[in-house]
Order: structure tokens, then sequence, then C-alpha cells
């Protein structure tokens, strides 16, 4: 699951680092081995590796011997203020715009695949994580967001509120079973193949006694500076990515995450800042690549097997097929041109 550069918001770790403090663990030591810098948790921009978090994960809770470390450090994470889903609480009028609300900020703030939703006609909204062949550590993050969410649906409905069930492709729990039923306050059932919450429909469209139209507002502003600033960010990158490889900086053999590894981002941010631009990264290496071979052929005497090579391509018959697409005509097409200009 966790072999790209996919990244999390760091304040999901401020919770668990309380939890491992109270217990005396060396917190610094623990984030040293796991290869995150600790100063990291401070800063509420910071996105960390996932395998990173769940190497900590799994360390805190392999030391704390705590079976039920997903749910405990779950709640925390749903009960503090600046958490999103709290902030959701605040300035959505009901709980289809606060779903509505939290995916679209997801999308904006974390790189972590997007949870989507979907209503069905059997009463239920289910949330999709889409996850699969994880770790312990991945099992125990995945159980902290069930576990938030579940404490923000609690909160955004009544005390009262229970979801239908919880589905998560888990291994069942064996003893722990009851614990984790009574800390989730519902039935879990532990035989589907798909990761999900499900909650009754007749909660989505509720009015909410903490809407408040002033911060939903402000909220809204918020959305559209930072889609703003993705969009600056996504033309910067564009072009460093241009200038280098004009520069010889990068390869014209690169592929995606190699050229987001160069930005420091993941590939999956490097996309979505590409996309804002109205660009895709293969489409920005072809453009590329065929620049500098028209720049070749004017140039120099290099064969078409050579330029094709030099500007990236596998082989010449590929070369030839994304020149044409390009320009209108092959690359020989384009060299005798030259020839019978000179």
């Amino acid at each position: 699951m966790n072999s790209d550069n996919t990244c999390i918001s760091s304040s999901v770790l401020i919770p668990l680092v309380s939890y491992a403090e109270e217990h005396g663990l060396p917190i610094r030591t623990i984030f040293d081995d796991a290869g995150i810098e600790f100063s990291q948790i401070k800063d509420a921009n910071s996105r960390i590796e996932l395998r990173l978090v769940d190497k900590l994960i799994e360390s805190v809770s392999r030391l704390t011997d705590e079976p039920m470390l997903g749910v405990k450090v779950g709640y925390r994470l749903g009960t503090r203020s600046y958490n999103l889903l709290q902030h959701l609480l605040m300035v959505c009028p009901n709980l289809m715009e606060s779903i509505h609300k939290q995916q679209e900020y997801h999308i904006l703030f974390s790189d972590e695949p997007v949870p989507t939703f979907e209503s069905s006609n059997t009463a239920c909204i289910k949330f999709n994580f889409l996850n699969t062949d994880y770790h312990v550590g991945s099992k125990i993050r995945m159980l902290i967001g069930v576990c938030a969410q579940r404490f923000w649906m609690s909160y955004k409905c009544g005390r009262t509120f229970t979801p239908n069930f919880i589905e998560l492709s888990m291994p069942h729990p064996g003893d722990q079973a009851l614990l984790l039923e009574q800390a989730l306050g519902c039935s879990v059932v532990f035989d589907s193949s798909n990761d999900a919450i499900h909650f009754d429909n007749k909660w989505l469209h509720m009015d909410s006694s903490f809407y408040n139209e002033s911060l939903l507002m402000l909220m809204e502003k918020e959305t559209l500076a930072m889609k703003l600033m993705l969009g600056s960010q996504s033309t910067r990158v564009a072009n460093t990515i241009r200038d280098a490889l004009k520069e010889g900086r990068l390869s014209y053999r690169l592929g995606i995450e190699q050229a987001a590894q160069y930005i420091g981002v993941s590939g999956r941010t490097l996309n979505r800042y590409l996309g804002n631009e109205g660009i895709n990264f293969k489409n920005l290496l072809n453009q590329e690549r065929i620049a500098l071979a028209n720049k070749l052929l004017i140039e120099g005497n290099n064969s078409l097997e050579d330029i094709a090579l030099e500007v990236g391509y596998s082989s010449r018959r590929s070369f030839d097929r994304a020149f044409t697409l390009c320009v209108g005509y092959s690359p020989a097409q384009a060299r005798n041109k030259v020839l019978s200009v000179s």
C-alpha cells in the first residue's frame, strides 16, 4: 500500500505523541527510529510519508502493548479543536454538506487517497477508504480515522447517535472484538472485503445546532485561497520541471516519481498541481522532448536514431510516432526541410 511517497498531515500524529508521552515512551527516539523529524509535528503544513507514519504507529503499539491504540488515539484526534472534522461541525448546516466539505478539504490538504462516500437505497451512507494489503501500522491508522469519524458523527448528530455498522478490511481482532464494539458503540462486521463505515441516511439532512454561517463563509474564502495558491504553485512546478530538463538537472527519460521527488512532493500532488494548470506530466514531458528534438534536427547532424534516444524515447519508431502527432510531419521530413533550406 505504501510503496509510493503518499503523505498525510502531521496533525494526525499529535494525539499519538500525547498518548506515547503519557506512557513514558522515549518519543523523540521513536521518531528518529522511524525516520521522522520530531519538529515536523509542530508545523501545521508538514506532510509525512505514510510508510514512516505506519512505522511510528507500529513502534508505539508494540511498546505500549495496547491492542486498542487506534481507538484511543482516534477519539483524541476527534476531540481536538484544530482538527478539520471538528471545524466542519460549526460551519456546515447539515451532515451532507459536511461530508462534501470534508472531501474537498481532504483533497486540498492531504495526499492520501480521498475517502469518498455513496448513498444507497438501504438507508446507509458508505465512506470508502481506498486501502488494500496494509500492515499493522496501516490498520491502526485506518482505525484512528474510523474513530475520529465516529466521534464526529456522534457529536454532529447527538451523543446517542451510533452508525448502523462499521466494515473494515482487517483481520478479526479475536478477543478484542467485544472491546472494539463497546468503544465504537455499535456492532462490527469483519467479513467484508471493503473498508467502509455505514450511517443511517436520516442523519444526512438534519439541521445542525452547531451551524455558523459566518464561519462557513470564512472557510469558503480559505478554500478559494488555497485553490488559488495551488494553481500558482502548479505553474511554478511545471516551469521548474521544464527548466530542469533544459538545464540537464533532470533526464528526458524521467518518470513522474523522479520528477515529483525533484520538486519535493508526491506523484499524486504533482499530478494535482499540473492538473490545475491544464496539463499532465506525460504531455509536459512530450512537449519538452519534441522541442529538444526540433532543436537537434536543426542544429546538428546526429542520426534520427541518436536523437530519439537523446530526447528520451526508447526507439526510433516511438519517436517518429510522437513527433508526427505533435507537429504534423515526421522527423525525417523535418530534417529534409532543414536541408532544403540550407
